[in-house]
């Protein structure tokens, strides 16, 4: 009971670096010029009118970022590929007119005529292209890929699908489905995935579920995508799954620049990642009849990093070069 004690506190003491890790991160990335340089490509995409989205939905399906010829040519490098299609939508179309207009004097009951300018706002089809019917420079991003393996994946994918309190189902998904979803009722988690991703993505996952699915107030969107995806960060970090290149620029991405929404959320993070690792750390134990997970890890890279110092040494002692 002891040692589980302190094995618990060690982990407390490690989410809470973690989360201070996070919100450091998160504060380097807001004031750099990567994310600058994002803010100021995105402007560049207006948002459209729910019939337009629905005219380019049922044009291209697959669209993501859709904009005009010569703003793909002249905001970011970009051509549109020889034989694609455009995208119709409706823009306003403004234009003044001269109006004739008449008035009565209040005193003399005299009619006078005037001639007035108005503005006409009119709607015309004009063309648009996908960013997949382009080619040149790359946008700037915020949220890449994670790529890579896992040490122990096997026992942890093990371990989160027995404690997540909803069933894991690996599906095809679309272009732009994302890569997991929560219903509440089950977890949806893309299938063909790298290791790193699929991880954290479950993690994100299964954070929504144990934190967003009994709200008696359910918190605004933003502010729920906050909380699980730092709860898998923080879950992933703890097994030295790092998820920096796609944590912080999806926080960013759902209001992140509003620091003061995830200081007040770092309570509940914290709390979500305890659960989450607690239940990994226990049911590990329990099935497996080892130390916890993460000294397994961390036994497994200490040793090979034994076995590289001795292929050095041998290398050496041979008259080769160490790697």
């Amino acid at each position: 009971m002891k040692t589980k004690t302190k094995k618990s506190e060690k982990n407390q003491e490690r989410v809470e670096q973690l989360t201070a890790k996070l919100e450091t991160g998160m504060q380097e990335l807001l004031d750099s010029e990567k994310y600058k340089s994002y803010l100021k490509a995105m402007s560049c995409f207006p948002k459209y009118s729910s019939r337009n989205i629905m005219l380019i939905h049922s044009q291209s399906p697959v669209a993501t970022k859709v904009a005009g010829f010569s703003v793909w040519r002249d905001e970011f490098n970009r051509t549109v590929k020889k034989g694609e299609s455009a995208i119709w939508i409706y823009a306003p179309s403004k234009s003044k007119s001269q109006v004739e207009t008449e008035k009565i004097d209040d005193d003399s009951g005299k009619i006078t005529k005037q001639t007035e300018e108005i503005e006409i706002v009119r709607f015309r089809l004009v063309p648009v292209f996908d960013v997949s019917q382009t080619e040149g420079d790359p946008l700037p991003v915020l949220i890449e890929d994670l790529q890579g393996e896992v040490k122990n994946y096997t026992a942890l994918l093990e371990s989160l699908k027995a404690t997540s309190p909803l069933p894991i189902v690996f599906e095809t998904m679309g272009e732009g489905d994302g890569d997991g979803y929560c219903n509440y009722e089950t977890i949806g988690i893309r299938d063909g995935m790298s290791q790193r991703q699929t991880i954290a993505t479950i993690v994100h996952e299964i954070a929504h579920a144990n934190m967003h699915g009994k709200d008696d107030t359910p918190r605004a969107k933003h502010i729920r995508e906050l909380e699980a995806e730092s709860v898998a960060y923080v879950v992933c970090g703890r097994y030295g799954i790092d998820t920096e290149a796609n944590s912080f620029g999806y926080l960013a991405s759902w209001g992140g620049d509003k620091m003061e929404d995830f200081k007040a959320s770092l309570n509940t993070i914290q709390k979500g990642a305890n659960e989450i690792i607690d239940g990994i750390e226990k049911y590990f134990c329990e099935k497996q009849k080892k130390p916890s997970l993460r000294e397994t890890i961390d036994k497994n890279t200490a040793k090979s990093r034994e076995m590289f110092a001795g292929v050095q040494t041998t290398a050496k002692t041979l008259g080769g070069e160490a790697i």
